[in-house]
């Protein structure tokens, strides 16, 4: 009996240690509890709203004031490089006239409640002044009228947008800063549509081949939507075009 119990002893005693081994491979290193909470845990979860700054890195502008400076301001930059590199007369004019119109504009927006101080053109129109830049002549010429009317495309649509709406349309607290700019952006519209206009005619014109090289040429001298492609008359020609004899 007594050989008996001593193995009995003996094999409980290894089947301890093996257990004990055993246990010790499951929980990790320097670790006191269950094997159970060494699981791996899910990453925090992110701040609040954090997912909806990813989106849009660039916070659309809600700020029209802001967007009504820009405008100005890159077609003011615009005029300044095109006064130095037009060709034609009539563009260099229309440029000399963009500075001035747009500069004013900009100055009236600049005192309405709540714009900024200053603006820059946005990446968009500069990415258009850095393109102008590296051309010259005609081919500058073309593409700045090019430029000129699609702008003044996207600003008629700006303008109109805004001029339409009224104070029922914005909250209480905004109700006067945004009826301000209502009232400019409808005073501001005829000056953007006759851009327009004038900036369609020279455009149809360069393509047409007809600009004119007359240095005192002025596009506001020039009837709107007018079909006269201001021909370069000789002596030899009478003002219907026909040779004298």
């Amino acid at each position: 009996m007594a050989r008996v119990s001593l193995r009995t002893i003996l094999f409980a005693l290894t089947l301890s240690a093996l257990t004990a081994s055993a246990l010790a491979q499951v929980t990790p290193q320097g670790g006191k509890g269950n094997p159970q909470t060494t699981a791996p845990q899910s990453a925090p979860a992110a701040p609040q709203g954090s997912q909806d700054r990813k989106v849009g890195s660039s916070p659309q502008n809600t700020n029209p004031v802001m967007e009504a400076m820009e405008i100005n301001a890159a077609e003011i930059e615009a005029g300044k490089l095109a006064t130095n590199k037009a060709q034609d007369a009539r563009v260099k004019n229309f440029a000399g006239m963009m500075v001035k119109d747009h500069t004013e504009a900009l100055t009236r927006l600049k005192s309405l409640h709540g714009a900024p101080p200053d603006v820059k053109p946005t990446a968009k129109h500069q990415e258009t002044g850095r393109r102008l830049s590296k051309l010259s002549g005609a081919a500058f010429d073309r593409e700045y009228m090019k430029a000129m009317v699609s702008g003044h495309g996207d600003a008629l649509k700006f303008f109109e947008k805004h001029a339409a709406e009224s104070r029922a349309a914005t909250p209480a607290a905004a109700d006067s800063e945004h009826e301000d700019f209502s009232q400019l952006a409808r005073e501001l519209l005829p000056t953007v549509r006759r851009h327009l206009d004038m900036a369609k005619e020279i455009q149809k014109d360069l393509k047409a081949g007809s600009s004119s090289s007359n240095p005192t040429s002025n596009p506001q001298d020039r009837p709107s939507n007018s079909k006269l492609k201001n021909p370069i008359y000789t002596p030899e020609q009478n003002l219907t075009g026909t040779i004298r004899h």
